[in-house]
């Protein structure tokens, strides 16, 4: 005959794990608006019987039936789905941030909502084309002094905005960089937390059940990280994670490694490793989309740091191009004349760099001597005693002239179509990636959040699963209360 208050014990177990699995469920409803939150289940197994402690042997049929009991709480995610997100989520980073960027870009050179340089161009046009008209007329010259200066404010407007974007976006990315460097410091301690939670509970020796809430805390890092840079995260035996960036370690048990990012006198930033001053070679996210637009200066790229992508300085060298061209053809179309009006070789110098240096569209300036007299302008080239406009009618023609930029060869306007038209292009090609890698991304955040996240109807059905069981097992010790109190009361003499 087995022990008296056996059965007890069985039901008694039952109570608790449906108990448990009741709290459990619970759990999950309430954190089901919980960013990072996995959900959760009571690991449940038959309690083992077993007469090998004994000196003697046993009939285990003699044991058998002691109930249930709870193997652990375990968490239900996939990590092949979690690989593949924080891959694709690499990407969106890049080119989302990418994206922000070329719109930044293309709204400081806008020649469609504002006035820009081909409207500058269009009035310096019309006002040489009155003093053609009245080539001796001071007040015309004045309109085109004018209409120059327009040009060259145009000009130093684009080379200011694209600077401070530049100075906005290395500033963007000390702030991404310090946050990236939070997060490999929050996953080391967390590996330490994790590790010593393992090793200090009961469950050391069994690698499936860890302390999920710090679990859930590491995953949601882990996928933080995975917008900056591609990155990688292998799980240890030890509940602890490896994580490297494109193959260099950043986090080790409770160490990790950090990144600086550093400014460069040309204009150009890196991001280095902390420990070894070594370049970090990134492939996605969006601390390489920063370098990639703050370096990037397209098929001209030359230094170390430069890349090819078309970033900010590419659209810089495209208005300094502009600048130079435009100077060179201004500054060689009005001649020079000696006291009776006869050209003596050289040309008037109409522009010149405010900094006495080379010409930029930063730099670009009406020079001193026409600034401080508009007449300037005016040749004073006479033929038969008349006053020759021809040079005025050359310098109209250059506008619808073709010229040679490098890169692309057109008129002025035909220019300014080319890099606005190239930057439209642009954007809307890392546009239309950005939104391709976002709805990959989605789909498999989505087929994540299948397993991992919390249903209310598998939930609701847990809840009534578990409370039939807590009313079995309730029912069960009842039932052997009685059987009991038949044994204790209506049996031997007492019940003859």
């Amino acid at each position: 005959m087995r022990p008296t208050f056996l059965g007890f014990e069985t039901a008694r177990k039952g109570l608790m794990v449906s108990q448990k699995a009741l709290d459990i469920t619970g759990q999950n409803i309430t954190n089901i608006s919980t960013p990072g939150y996995t959900r959760q289940r009571v690991d449940q197994v038959s309690m083992t019987i077993s007469g090998q402690n004994s000196r003697y042997a046993i009939n285990n049929n003699a044991l058998a039936g002691q109930g249930v009991k709870i193997n652990g709480i375990s968490q239900i995610r996939d990590s092949f789905l979690d690989k593949r997100f924080r891959e694709e989520y690499g990407d969106v980073g890049y080119y989302d941030q990418s994206t922000l960027i070329l719109d930044d870009i293309e709204a400081a050179l806008d020649e469609i909502t504002s006035k820009g340089m081909k409207n500058a161009l269009a009035g310096l046009f019309t006002s040489i084309q009155d003093l053609t008209k009245n080539p001796d007329q001071v007040t015309h010259a004045n309109i085109v002094l004018t209409a120059s200066r327009n040009i060259t404010q145009v000009l130093n407007q684009f080379d200011t905005k694209l600077n401070a974007i530049r100075e906005q976006q290395k500033f963007d990315m000390e702030i991404a960089v310090d946050e990236v460097n939070s997060i490999l410091e929050r996953l080391a301690g967390l590996n330490e937390s994790i590790s010593k939670d393992l090793f200090l509970g009961s469950a050391s020796t069994n690698e499936y059940y860890k302390p999920n809430e710090l679990l859930d805390q590491r995953n949601l890092l882990l996928d933080e990280l995975a917008r900056y840079a591609d990155m990688r995260a292998v799980e240890n035996a030890d509940g602890t994670v490896t994580v490297d960036i494109n193959g260099h370690v950043v986090v080790e048990q409770n160490k990790f490694e950090t990144i600086n990012m550093v400014r460069h006198s040309d204009q150009t930033v890196s991001a280095n490793w902390q420990s070894t001053g070594g370049n970090v070679s990134l492939t996605t996210g969006s601390l390489k989309a920063f370098t990639d637009m703050i370096n990037g200066r397209g098929a001209a790229a030359s230094g170390i740091r430069e890349t090819f992508e078309q970033g900010i300085p590419y659209y810089i060298d495209k208005i300094d191009n502009f600048a130079k061209k435009f100077v060179e053809v201004m500054n060689g179309s009005i001649p020079e004349v000696d006291s009776a009006g006869v050209p003596i070789g050289t040309f008037k110098l109409l522009f010149e760099a405010n900094n006495g240096g080379a010409i930029t569209a930063g730099s670009i300036s009406v020079s001193g001597a026409w600034a401080a007299k508009p007449g300037y302008f005016i040749s004073d080239v006479y033929t038969d005693g008349e006053l020759d406009n021809r040079h005025l009618l050359n310098l109209l023609g250059k506008f619808s002239e073709d010229m040679d930029y490098g890169d692309f060869t057109g008129t002025f306007e035909e220019y300014i179509n080319f890099y606005n038209t190239n930057i439209g292009q642009q954007k809307t090609f890392y546009q239309h990636r950005a939104e391709n890698t976002a709805a990959i991304a989605d789909e498999l955040l989505n087929r994540r959040d299948a397993i991992s996240g919390v249903s209310l109807n598998e939930e609701g059905t847990n809840l009534m699963l578990y409370e039939k069981a807590y009313q079995a097992a309730s029912r069960l010790m009842t039932t052997l209360d009685e059987a009991l109190d038949v044994l204790i009361n209506r049996t031997g003499l007492v019940g003859r």
